[in-house]
């Protein structure tokens, strides 16, 4: 996702929905400087995707933040954290994000619009772990969404 697609998140997803996508992997094509937009556009498609789609359509960063607030670990294999990450609050969620997106001192290019998403989707989060925890639908939560 280039800048100009972060500043249309709803299109953007509606876009790749409407063409029959059963799999949507955002990949960021940004600058450190748009890690608040890189959040934006988050936070707005899992708004859309939450309320519409959760059954539907994967979409792997959602689904891999939904399996850690389950309790899975999140590793990227043989590139641990960097110490900028060892006091956040999120790093069971992001594992210290992607290496190719590491900066000198081991912080993500786009943390802060990672740790927006999080702190944004918690409450979601929260209500579709437990679902899946009782065997229950998320689609339970998108109908209490809509």
């Amino acid at each position: 996702m280039d800048r100009q697609a972060c500043q249309r998140p709803e299109r953007v997803y509606h876009q790749l929905s409407a063409q029959g996508a059963v799999a949507i992997k955002f990949i960021p094509h940004l600058q450190p400087s748009d890690a608040r937009l890189w959040g934006d556009f988050l936070c707005a498609v899992f708004a859309v995707w939450v309320k519409e789609d959760a059954n539907r359509i994967v979409v792997p960063l959602f689904e891999a933040t939904l399996r850690a607030w389950r309790g899975e670990s999140v590793q990227y294999a043989n590139n641990p954290p960097g110490p900028a990450c060892a006091g956040c609050a999120w790093l069971r969620l992001c594992g210290g994000g992607c290496p190719q997106l590491r900066l000198e001192d081991g912080s993500n290019a786009l943390c802060e619009g990672y740790r927006q998403f999080y702190s944004w989707s918690a409450p979601y989060m929260r209500v579709l772990r437990d679902l899946l925890n009782q065997h229950r639908s998320p689609v339970e939560l998108m109908h209490l969404l809509r």
